[in-house]
């Protein structure tokens, strides 16, 4: 089972002034709130309040960081790699099997175990 949330962001976000995404307890949200470093608490800046964190934890869940266009970027370039370095090793894989085939029938194969790779996450 998991602690309840003591209100703050957890380390080393704990440390910086930054957005994060927090829940309402009561389902409203995801919203962005700011934590705010030199005064330990939060502020939605959309309605001008500001919660501390024994408030902040009774009130909503940390969901995650809001993510940079740049960090979201480095995410993807990363998945993208990861994937493309999984379709290859499908590829070698069958190719092991592919001496002396069809070369459609190979095309085939690969594009099948490829697809058979499923959703990814």
């Amino acid at each position: 089972m998991t602690a309840p949330w003591n209100g703050r962001p957890p380390a080393p976000l704990d440390q910086v002034d930054g957005a994060l995404w927090l829940l309402s307890v009561d389902g409203l949200g995801p919203f962005c709130a700011i934590w705010k470093v030199q005064f330990e608490d939060w502020s939605d800046l959309l309605d001008d309040m500001s919660w501390e964190p024994p408030t902040a934890a009774a009130r909503f869940t940390y969901v995650a960081p809001v993510l940079t266009p740049n960090q979201i970027a480095t995410q993807i370039a990363e998945a993208v790699k990861a994937e493309r370095e999984a379709c290859a090793e499908v590829c070698d894989a069958e190719t092991l099997h592919a001496v002396g085939c069809n070369p459609q029938m190979v095309t085939g194969r690969l594009a099948a175990a490829i697809r058979a790779r499923g959703e990814t996450a």
